[in-house]
C-alpha cells in the first residue's frame, strides 16, 4: 500500500543522480551522429554530477560512393511496420465501449483541424528503438486550443534524455522516470511564472556557424510510489539542485511512458540497436568501397615520350596545348617514340572481398536486394526471388514484435491517462454509427463513466503492421493461380481450385459462395473454350440428366467435406 506523503525532493535528486549513466547515454548520443553522417567526435556539454547537454544533430552529406546502410535499412524496417494504419483491439468492455475506445485512440492519434497527432512521434521512437536500441515516447495531457478542455497528448523523447533506474533494462521495470524536456523562454515563463528564467537559458549548437538558439532545460519526474511515499510528480528547473521546483501528486499513478526496443544483450544493462550489431561491417565495406574509388581514380595509364627523337618545337607547342601540332622526328627510330602505360587492373580479391561483406551485412541486418529495390546482375529465378522474399520476411519478426509490445503499451498508457483526464469533447465511432463522448452537458458520455470499473485489455495484431507484405504474398498467390488456369479440369480439380481461389480474395466461408444449383464448373483448356456440360455428361456416357444430377450431388458433398 502506498504512503499518504510525496517523494520528498532529496530522494528524488538521489534516485536520478544515481541513475545517471553517462557512458550509456554517450553512446546512444553518438550512434545517433553516426547514423546521419555527422561526426562521433563531436563534444558533449556536460556540468558534473547532472544531466549532460547534449547539441543538436544536423545532418551532413556524406562522401560520393558511399551511402548509410543502417539508415536505409531503419526506414525500410519502420516504414514497412508503421506506414499501415495503426490500430488497437480493445476486449473485456460491453460492446459499443470497445468501439468507442478504439475509435477515441485512432482519432487523438491521427490528430485532425489543423492539429497534429503523434504519427510522427510513434515513428521516430519505432526508429530509435530499431537504430539505438531504445525509443521513448511521454504520455501527458495538453489543453485543447479550441475547445479549451485538456486531452491526451503523446511526444517523443530523445533516448538520451530519458533518465530511468540504472538497475532495470525497461523502464517499465522501473519505479520512477525522469525526462529531461527542452522549452522555448516564453513557454517556460508561462510554467514558471514566478521565476527569473532567463537565467537559465542557454544556446545548444554543433558548430560555430550553425543557429543558435536559446532553451531552458526543465526536469519532469515521476514515479508510482511506494510502501513509503505516495505517486509524485516533480517539476525542476535547469539543474537537479535547482532551488525552484514544483512537488505535486502523480494523479496518473502509472509512469507516462511507453517505450521501444531493440535487442538484449546477455551481459549488457541496456538493450542494443541496428547501430551497435551492424557498424563493424559496414565501415568494413566502407573501408573497401575507399580503396576502390582510390585505385579508380589514381590509377590512370600515362604517356611515355622520348622528346630527344622529336622536334623539339612541336614537343614545346604540344605540351603548351596548341591543337594540330605535327611532331616530326629528328632521327631514325627503331620503335614508337610515343608509349602508353595502361593503368594497373582492379584488384579482384577487393571485389570479392566487397561481396562477402555484403552478404554478411544482408544476414546481420535481414535487408536483401529486394527490401532494398536492388535487382542483381545475374539471372534468379521466381523461387530463389520467392525464397529471399520469405527469408526477408522472417528476418523482420523481432521487430514487428517490439514495435507491437510498443503499440499496446502506448494504448496502454493513452487509455489509462486518457480515460480519468480526457475531457476534449470528441466525436468517435460505434459500429455504423457516430457518437460523441466527453460532452460537457452530458457526464453518461465521459470516457471515465463509460468505461467504469470493467478492466478492459488491449491488444494489438502484428499481422496487421505486416498488411502490406500480405498483401504483396496474396497478389503472389492469385498471379500463380491464373498461370495455373490451362490445368483446371484437365488435371487440377475444378472444385479444388474455386475454393482456393475464393480463399485468396478475402472470402471467410467459400461454400457459401458456390452456386450450388448450377452443375460443375468446367475450367478452360489451352484453346480458351468451354466444353457445354451436357456435352461433357454425353461424351463421358451419362445417358440421362440423372447421371448429371449425381455428378452435382458429388461436387456439393465434396464442397461440404471441405468446409467441414
Amino acid at each position: 500500500m502506498a504512503g499518504s506523503k510525496l517523494t520528498p525532493l532529496d530522494v528524488v535528486r538521489e534516485r536520478v543522480r544515481d541513475s545517471i549513466d553517462i557512458p550509456y547515454l554517450d553512446s546512444l548520443y553518438n550512434q545517433a551522429l553516426y547514423l546521419v553522417g555527422a561526426s562521433t567526435q563531436q563534444a558533449v556539454n556536460s556540468s558534473g554530477g547532472d544531466i549532460p547537454w547534449y547539441a543538436d544533430i544536423n545532418v551532413n552529406e556524406l562522401e560520393i560512393g558511399r551511402s548509410r546502410r543502417m539508415l536505409s535499412a531503419v526506414h525500410i524496417v519502420t516504414s514497412r511496420l508503421l506506414s499501415n494504419e495503426l490500430a488497437i483491439d480493445v476486449r473485456e468492455v460491453p460492446d459499443g465501449v470497445d468501439d468507442a475506445l478504439e475509435s477515441y485512440f485512432r482519432r487523438r492519434m491521427e490528430g485532425g483541424c489543423g492539429e497534429g497527432g503523434w504519427v510522427d512521434d510513434i515513428k521516430r521512437a519505432g526508429i530509435a528503438g530499431n537504430a539505438l536500441g531504445m525509443g521513448v515516447v511521454q504520455v501527458g495531457l495538453v489543453t485543447d486550443r479550441k475547445s479549451g478542455y485538456q486531452k491526451v497528448t503523446v511526444k517523443s523523447v530523445k533516448p538520451w534524455y530519458c533518465i530511468f533506474d540504472a538497475a532495470q533494462q525497461d523502464v517499465l521495470d522501473s519505479d520512477f522516470v525522469c525526462f529531461v524536456n527542452h522549452y522555448s523562454v516564453e513557454r517556460a515563463r508561462k510554467m514558471f511564472p514566478n521565476a527569473d528564467v532567463e537565467k537559465f537559458a542557454r544556446s545548444v549548437k554543433d558548430s560555430p556557424s550553425a543557429f543558435k538558439r536559446k532553451i531552458v532545460r526543465v526536469l519532469e519526474y515521476y514515479d508510482k510510489g511506494d510502501e513509503d511515499y505516495a505517486p509524485t510528480r516533480v517539476l525542476m528547473l535547469g539543474t537537479l539542485d535547482s532551488k525552484i521546483f514544483e512537488v505535486e501528486p502523480n494523479v496518473f499513478e502509472c509512469l507516462p511512458v511507453a517505450v521501444c526496443l531493440g535487442w538484449d544483450s546477455p551481459a549488457s544493462s541496456r538493450p542494443h540497436g541496428r547501430v551497435m550489431k551492424e557498424v563493424a561491417t559496414e565501415l568494413a565495406i566502407h573501408d573497401l568501397e575507399r580503396r576502390w574509388d582510390d585505385e579508380i581514380r589514381n590509377g590512370l595509364g600515362v604517356d611515355v615520350v622520348d622528346v630527344t627523337s622529336l622536334d623539339e618545337n612541336g614537343v614545346r607547342r604540344w605540351e603548351e596545348g596548341s591543337p594540330n601540332v605535327k611532331i616530326r622526328q629528328t632521327q631514325r627510330l627503331t620503335e614508337d617514340p610515343i608509349k602508353r602505360i595502361p593503368n594497373r587492373p582492379l584488384d579482384t580479391n577487393v571485389l570479392e572481398r566487397l561481396r562477402h561483406l555484403t552478404q554478411v551485412y544482408q544476414v546481420e541486418s535481414g535487408i536483401s536486394e529486394l527490401d532494398r529495390g536492388l535487382m542483381s546482375s545475374k539471372r534468379i529465378t521466381a523461387s530463389e526471388i520467392d525464397y529471399m522474399a520469405n527469408v526477408s520476411q522472417a528476418n523482420k519478426g523481432h521487430e514487428a514484435e517490439q514495435i507491437t509490445l510498443f503499440l499496446k503499451r502506448l494504448a496502454e498508457v493513452v487509455l489509462h491517462i486518457g480515460t480519468k483526464f480526457d475531457r476534449c469533447p470528441l466525436t468517435v465511432k460505434v459500429r455504423s454509427s457516430y457518437a460523441k463522448v466527453n460532452d460537457p452537458g452530458e457526464p453518461r458520455s465521459w470516457l471515465v463513466n463509460l468505461v467504469g470499473d470493467y478492466e478492459y485489455r488491449v491488444y494489438v495484431d502484428a499481422q496487421a503492421l505486416t498488411k502490406t507484405d500480405l498483401m504483396y504474398q496474396q497478389q503472389m498467390n492469385l498471379a500463380q493461380l491464373r498461370d495455373a488456369l490451362p490445368l483446371v479440369g484437365r488435371t487440377i480439380d475444378e472444385l479444388w481450385f474455386t475454393m482456393r481461389w475464393l480463399e485468396l480474395i478475402g472470402e471467410e466461408d467459400p461454400s457459401a459462395a458456390l452456386k450450388h444449383n448450377a452443375p460443375p464448373v468446367v475450367g478452360p483448356d489451352p484453346g480458351g473454350t468451354v466444353p457445354n456440360p451436357m456435352e461433357q455428361a454425353a461424351a463421358q456416357q451419362i445417358p440421362t440428366p440423372g447421371g448429371v444430377q449425381r455428378i452435382e450431388d458429388a461436387a456439393r458433398a465434396g464442397v461440404r467435406g471441405m468446409a467441414a
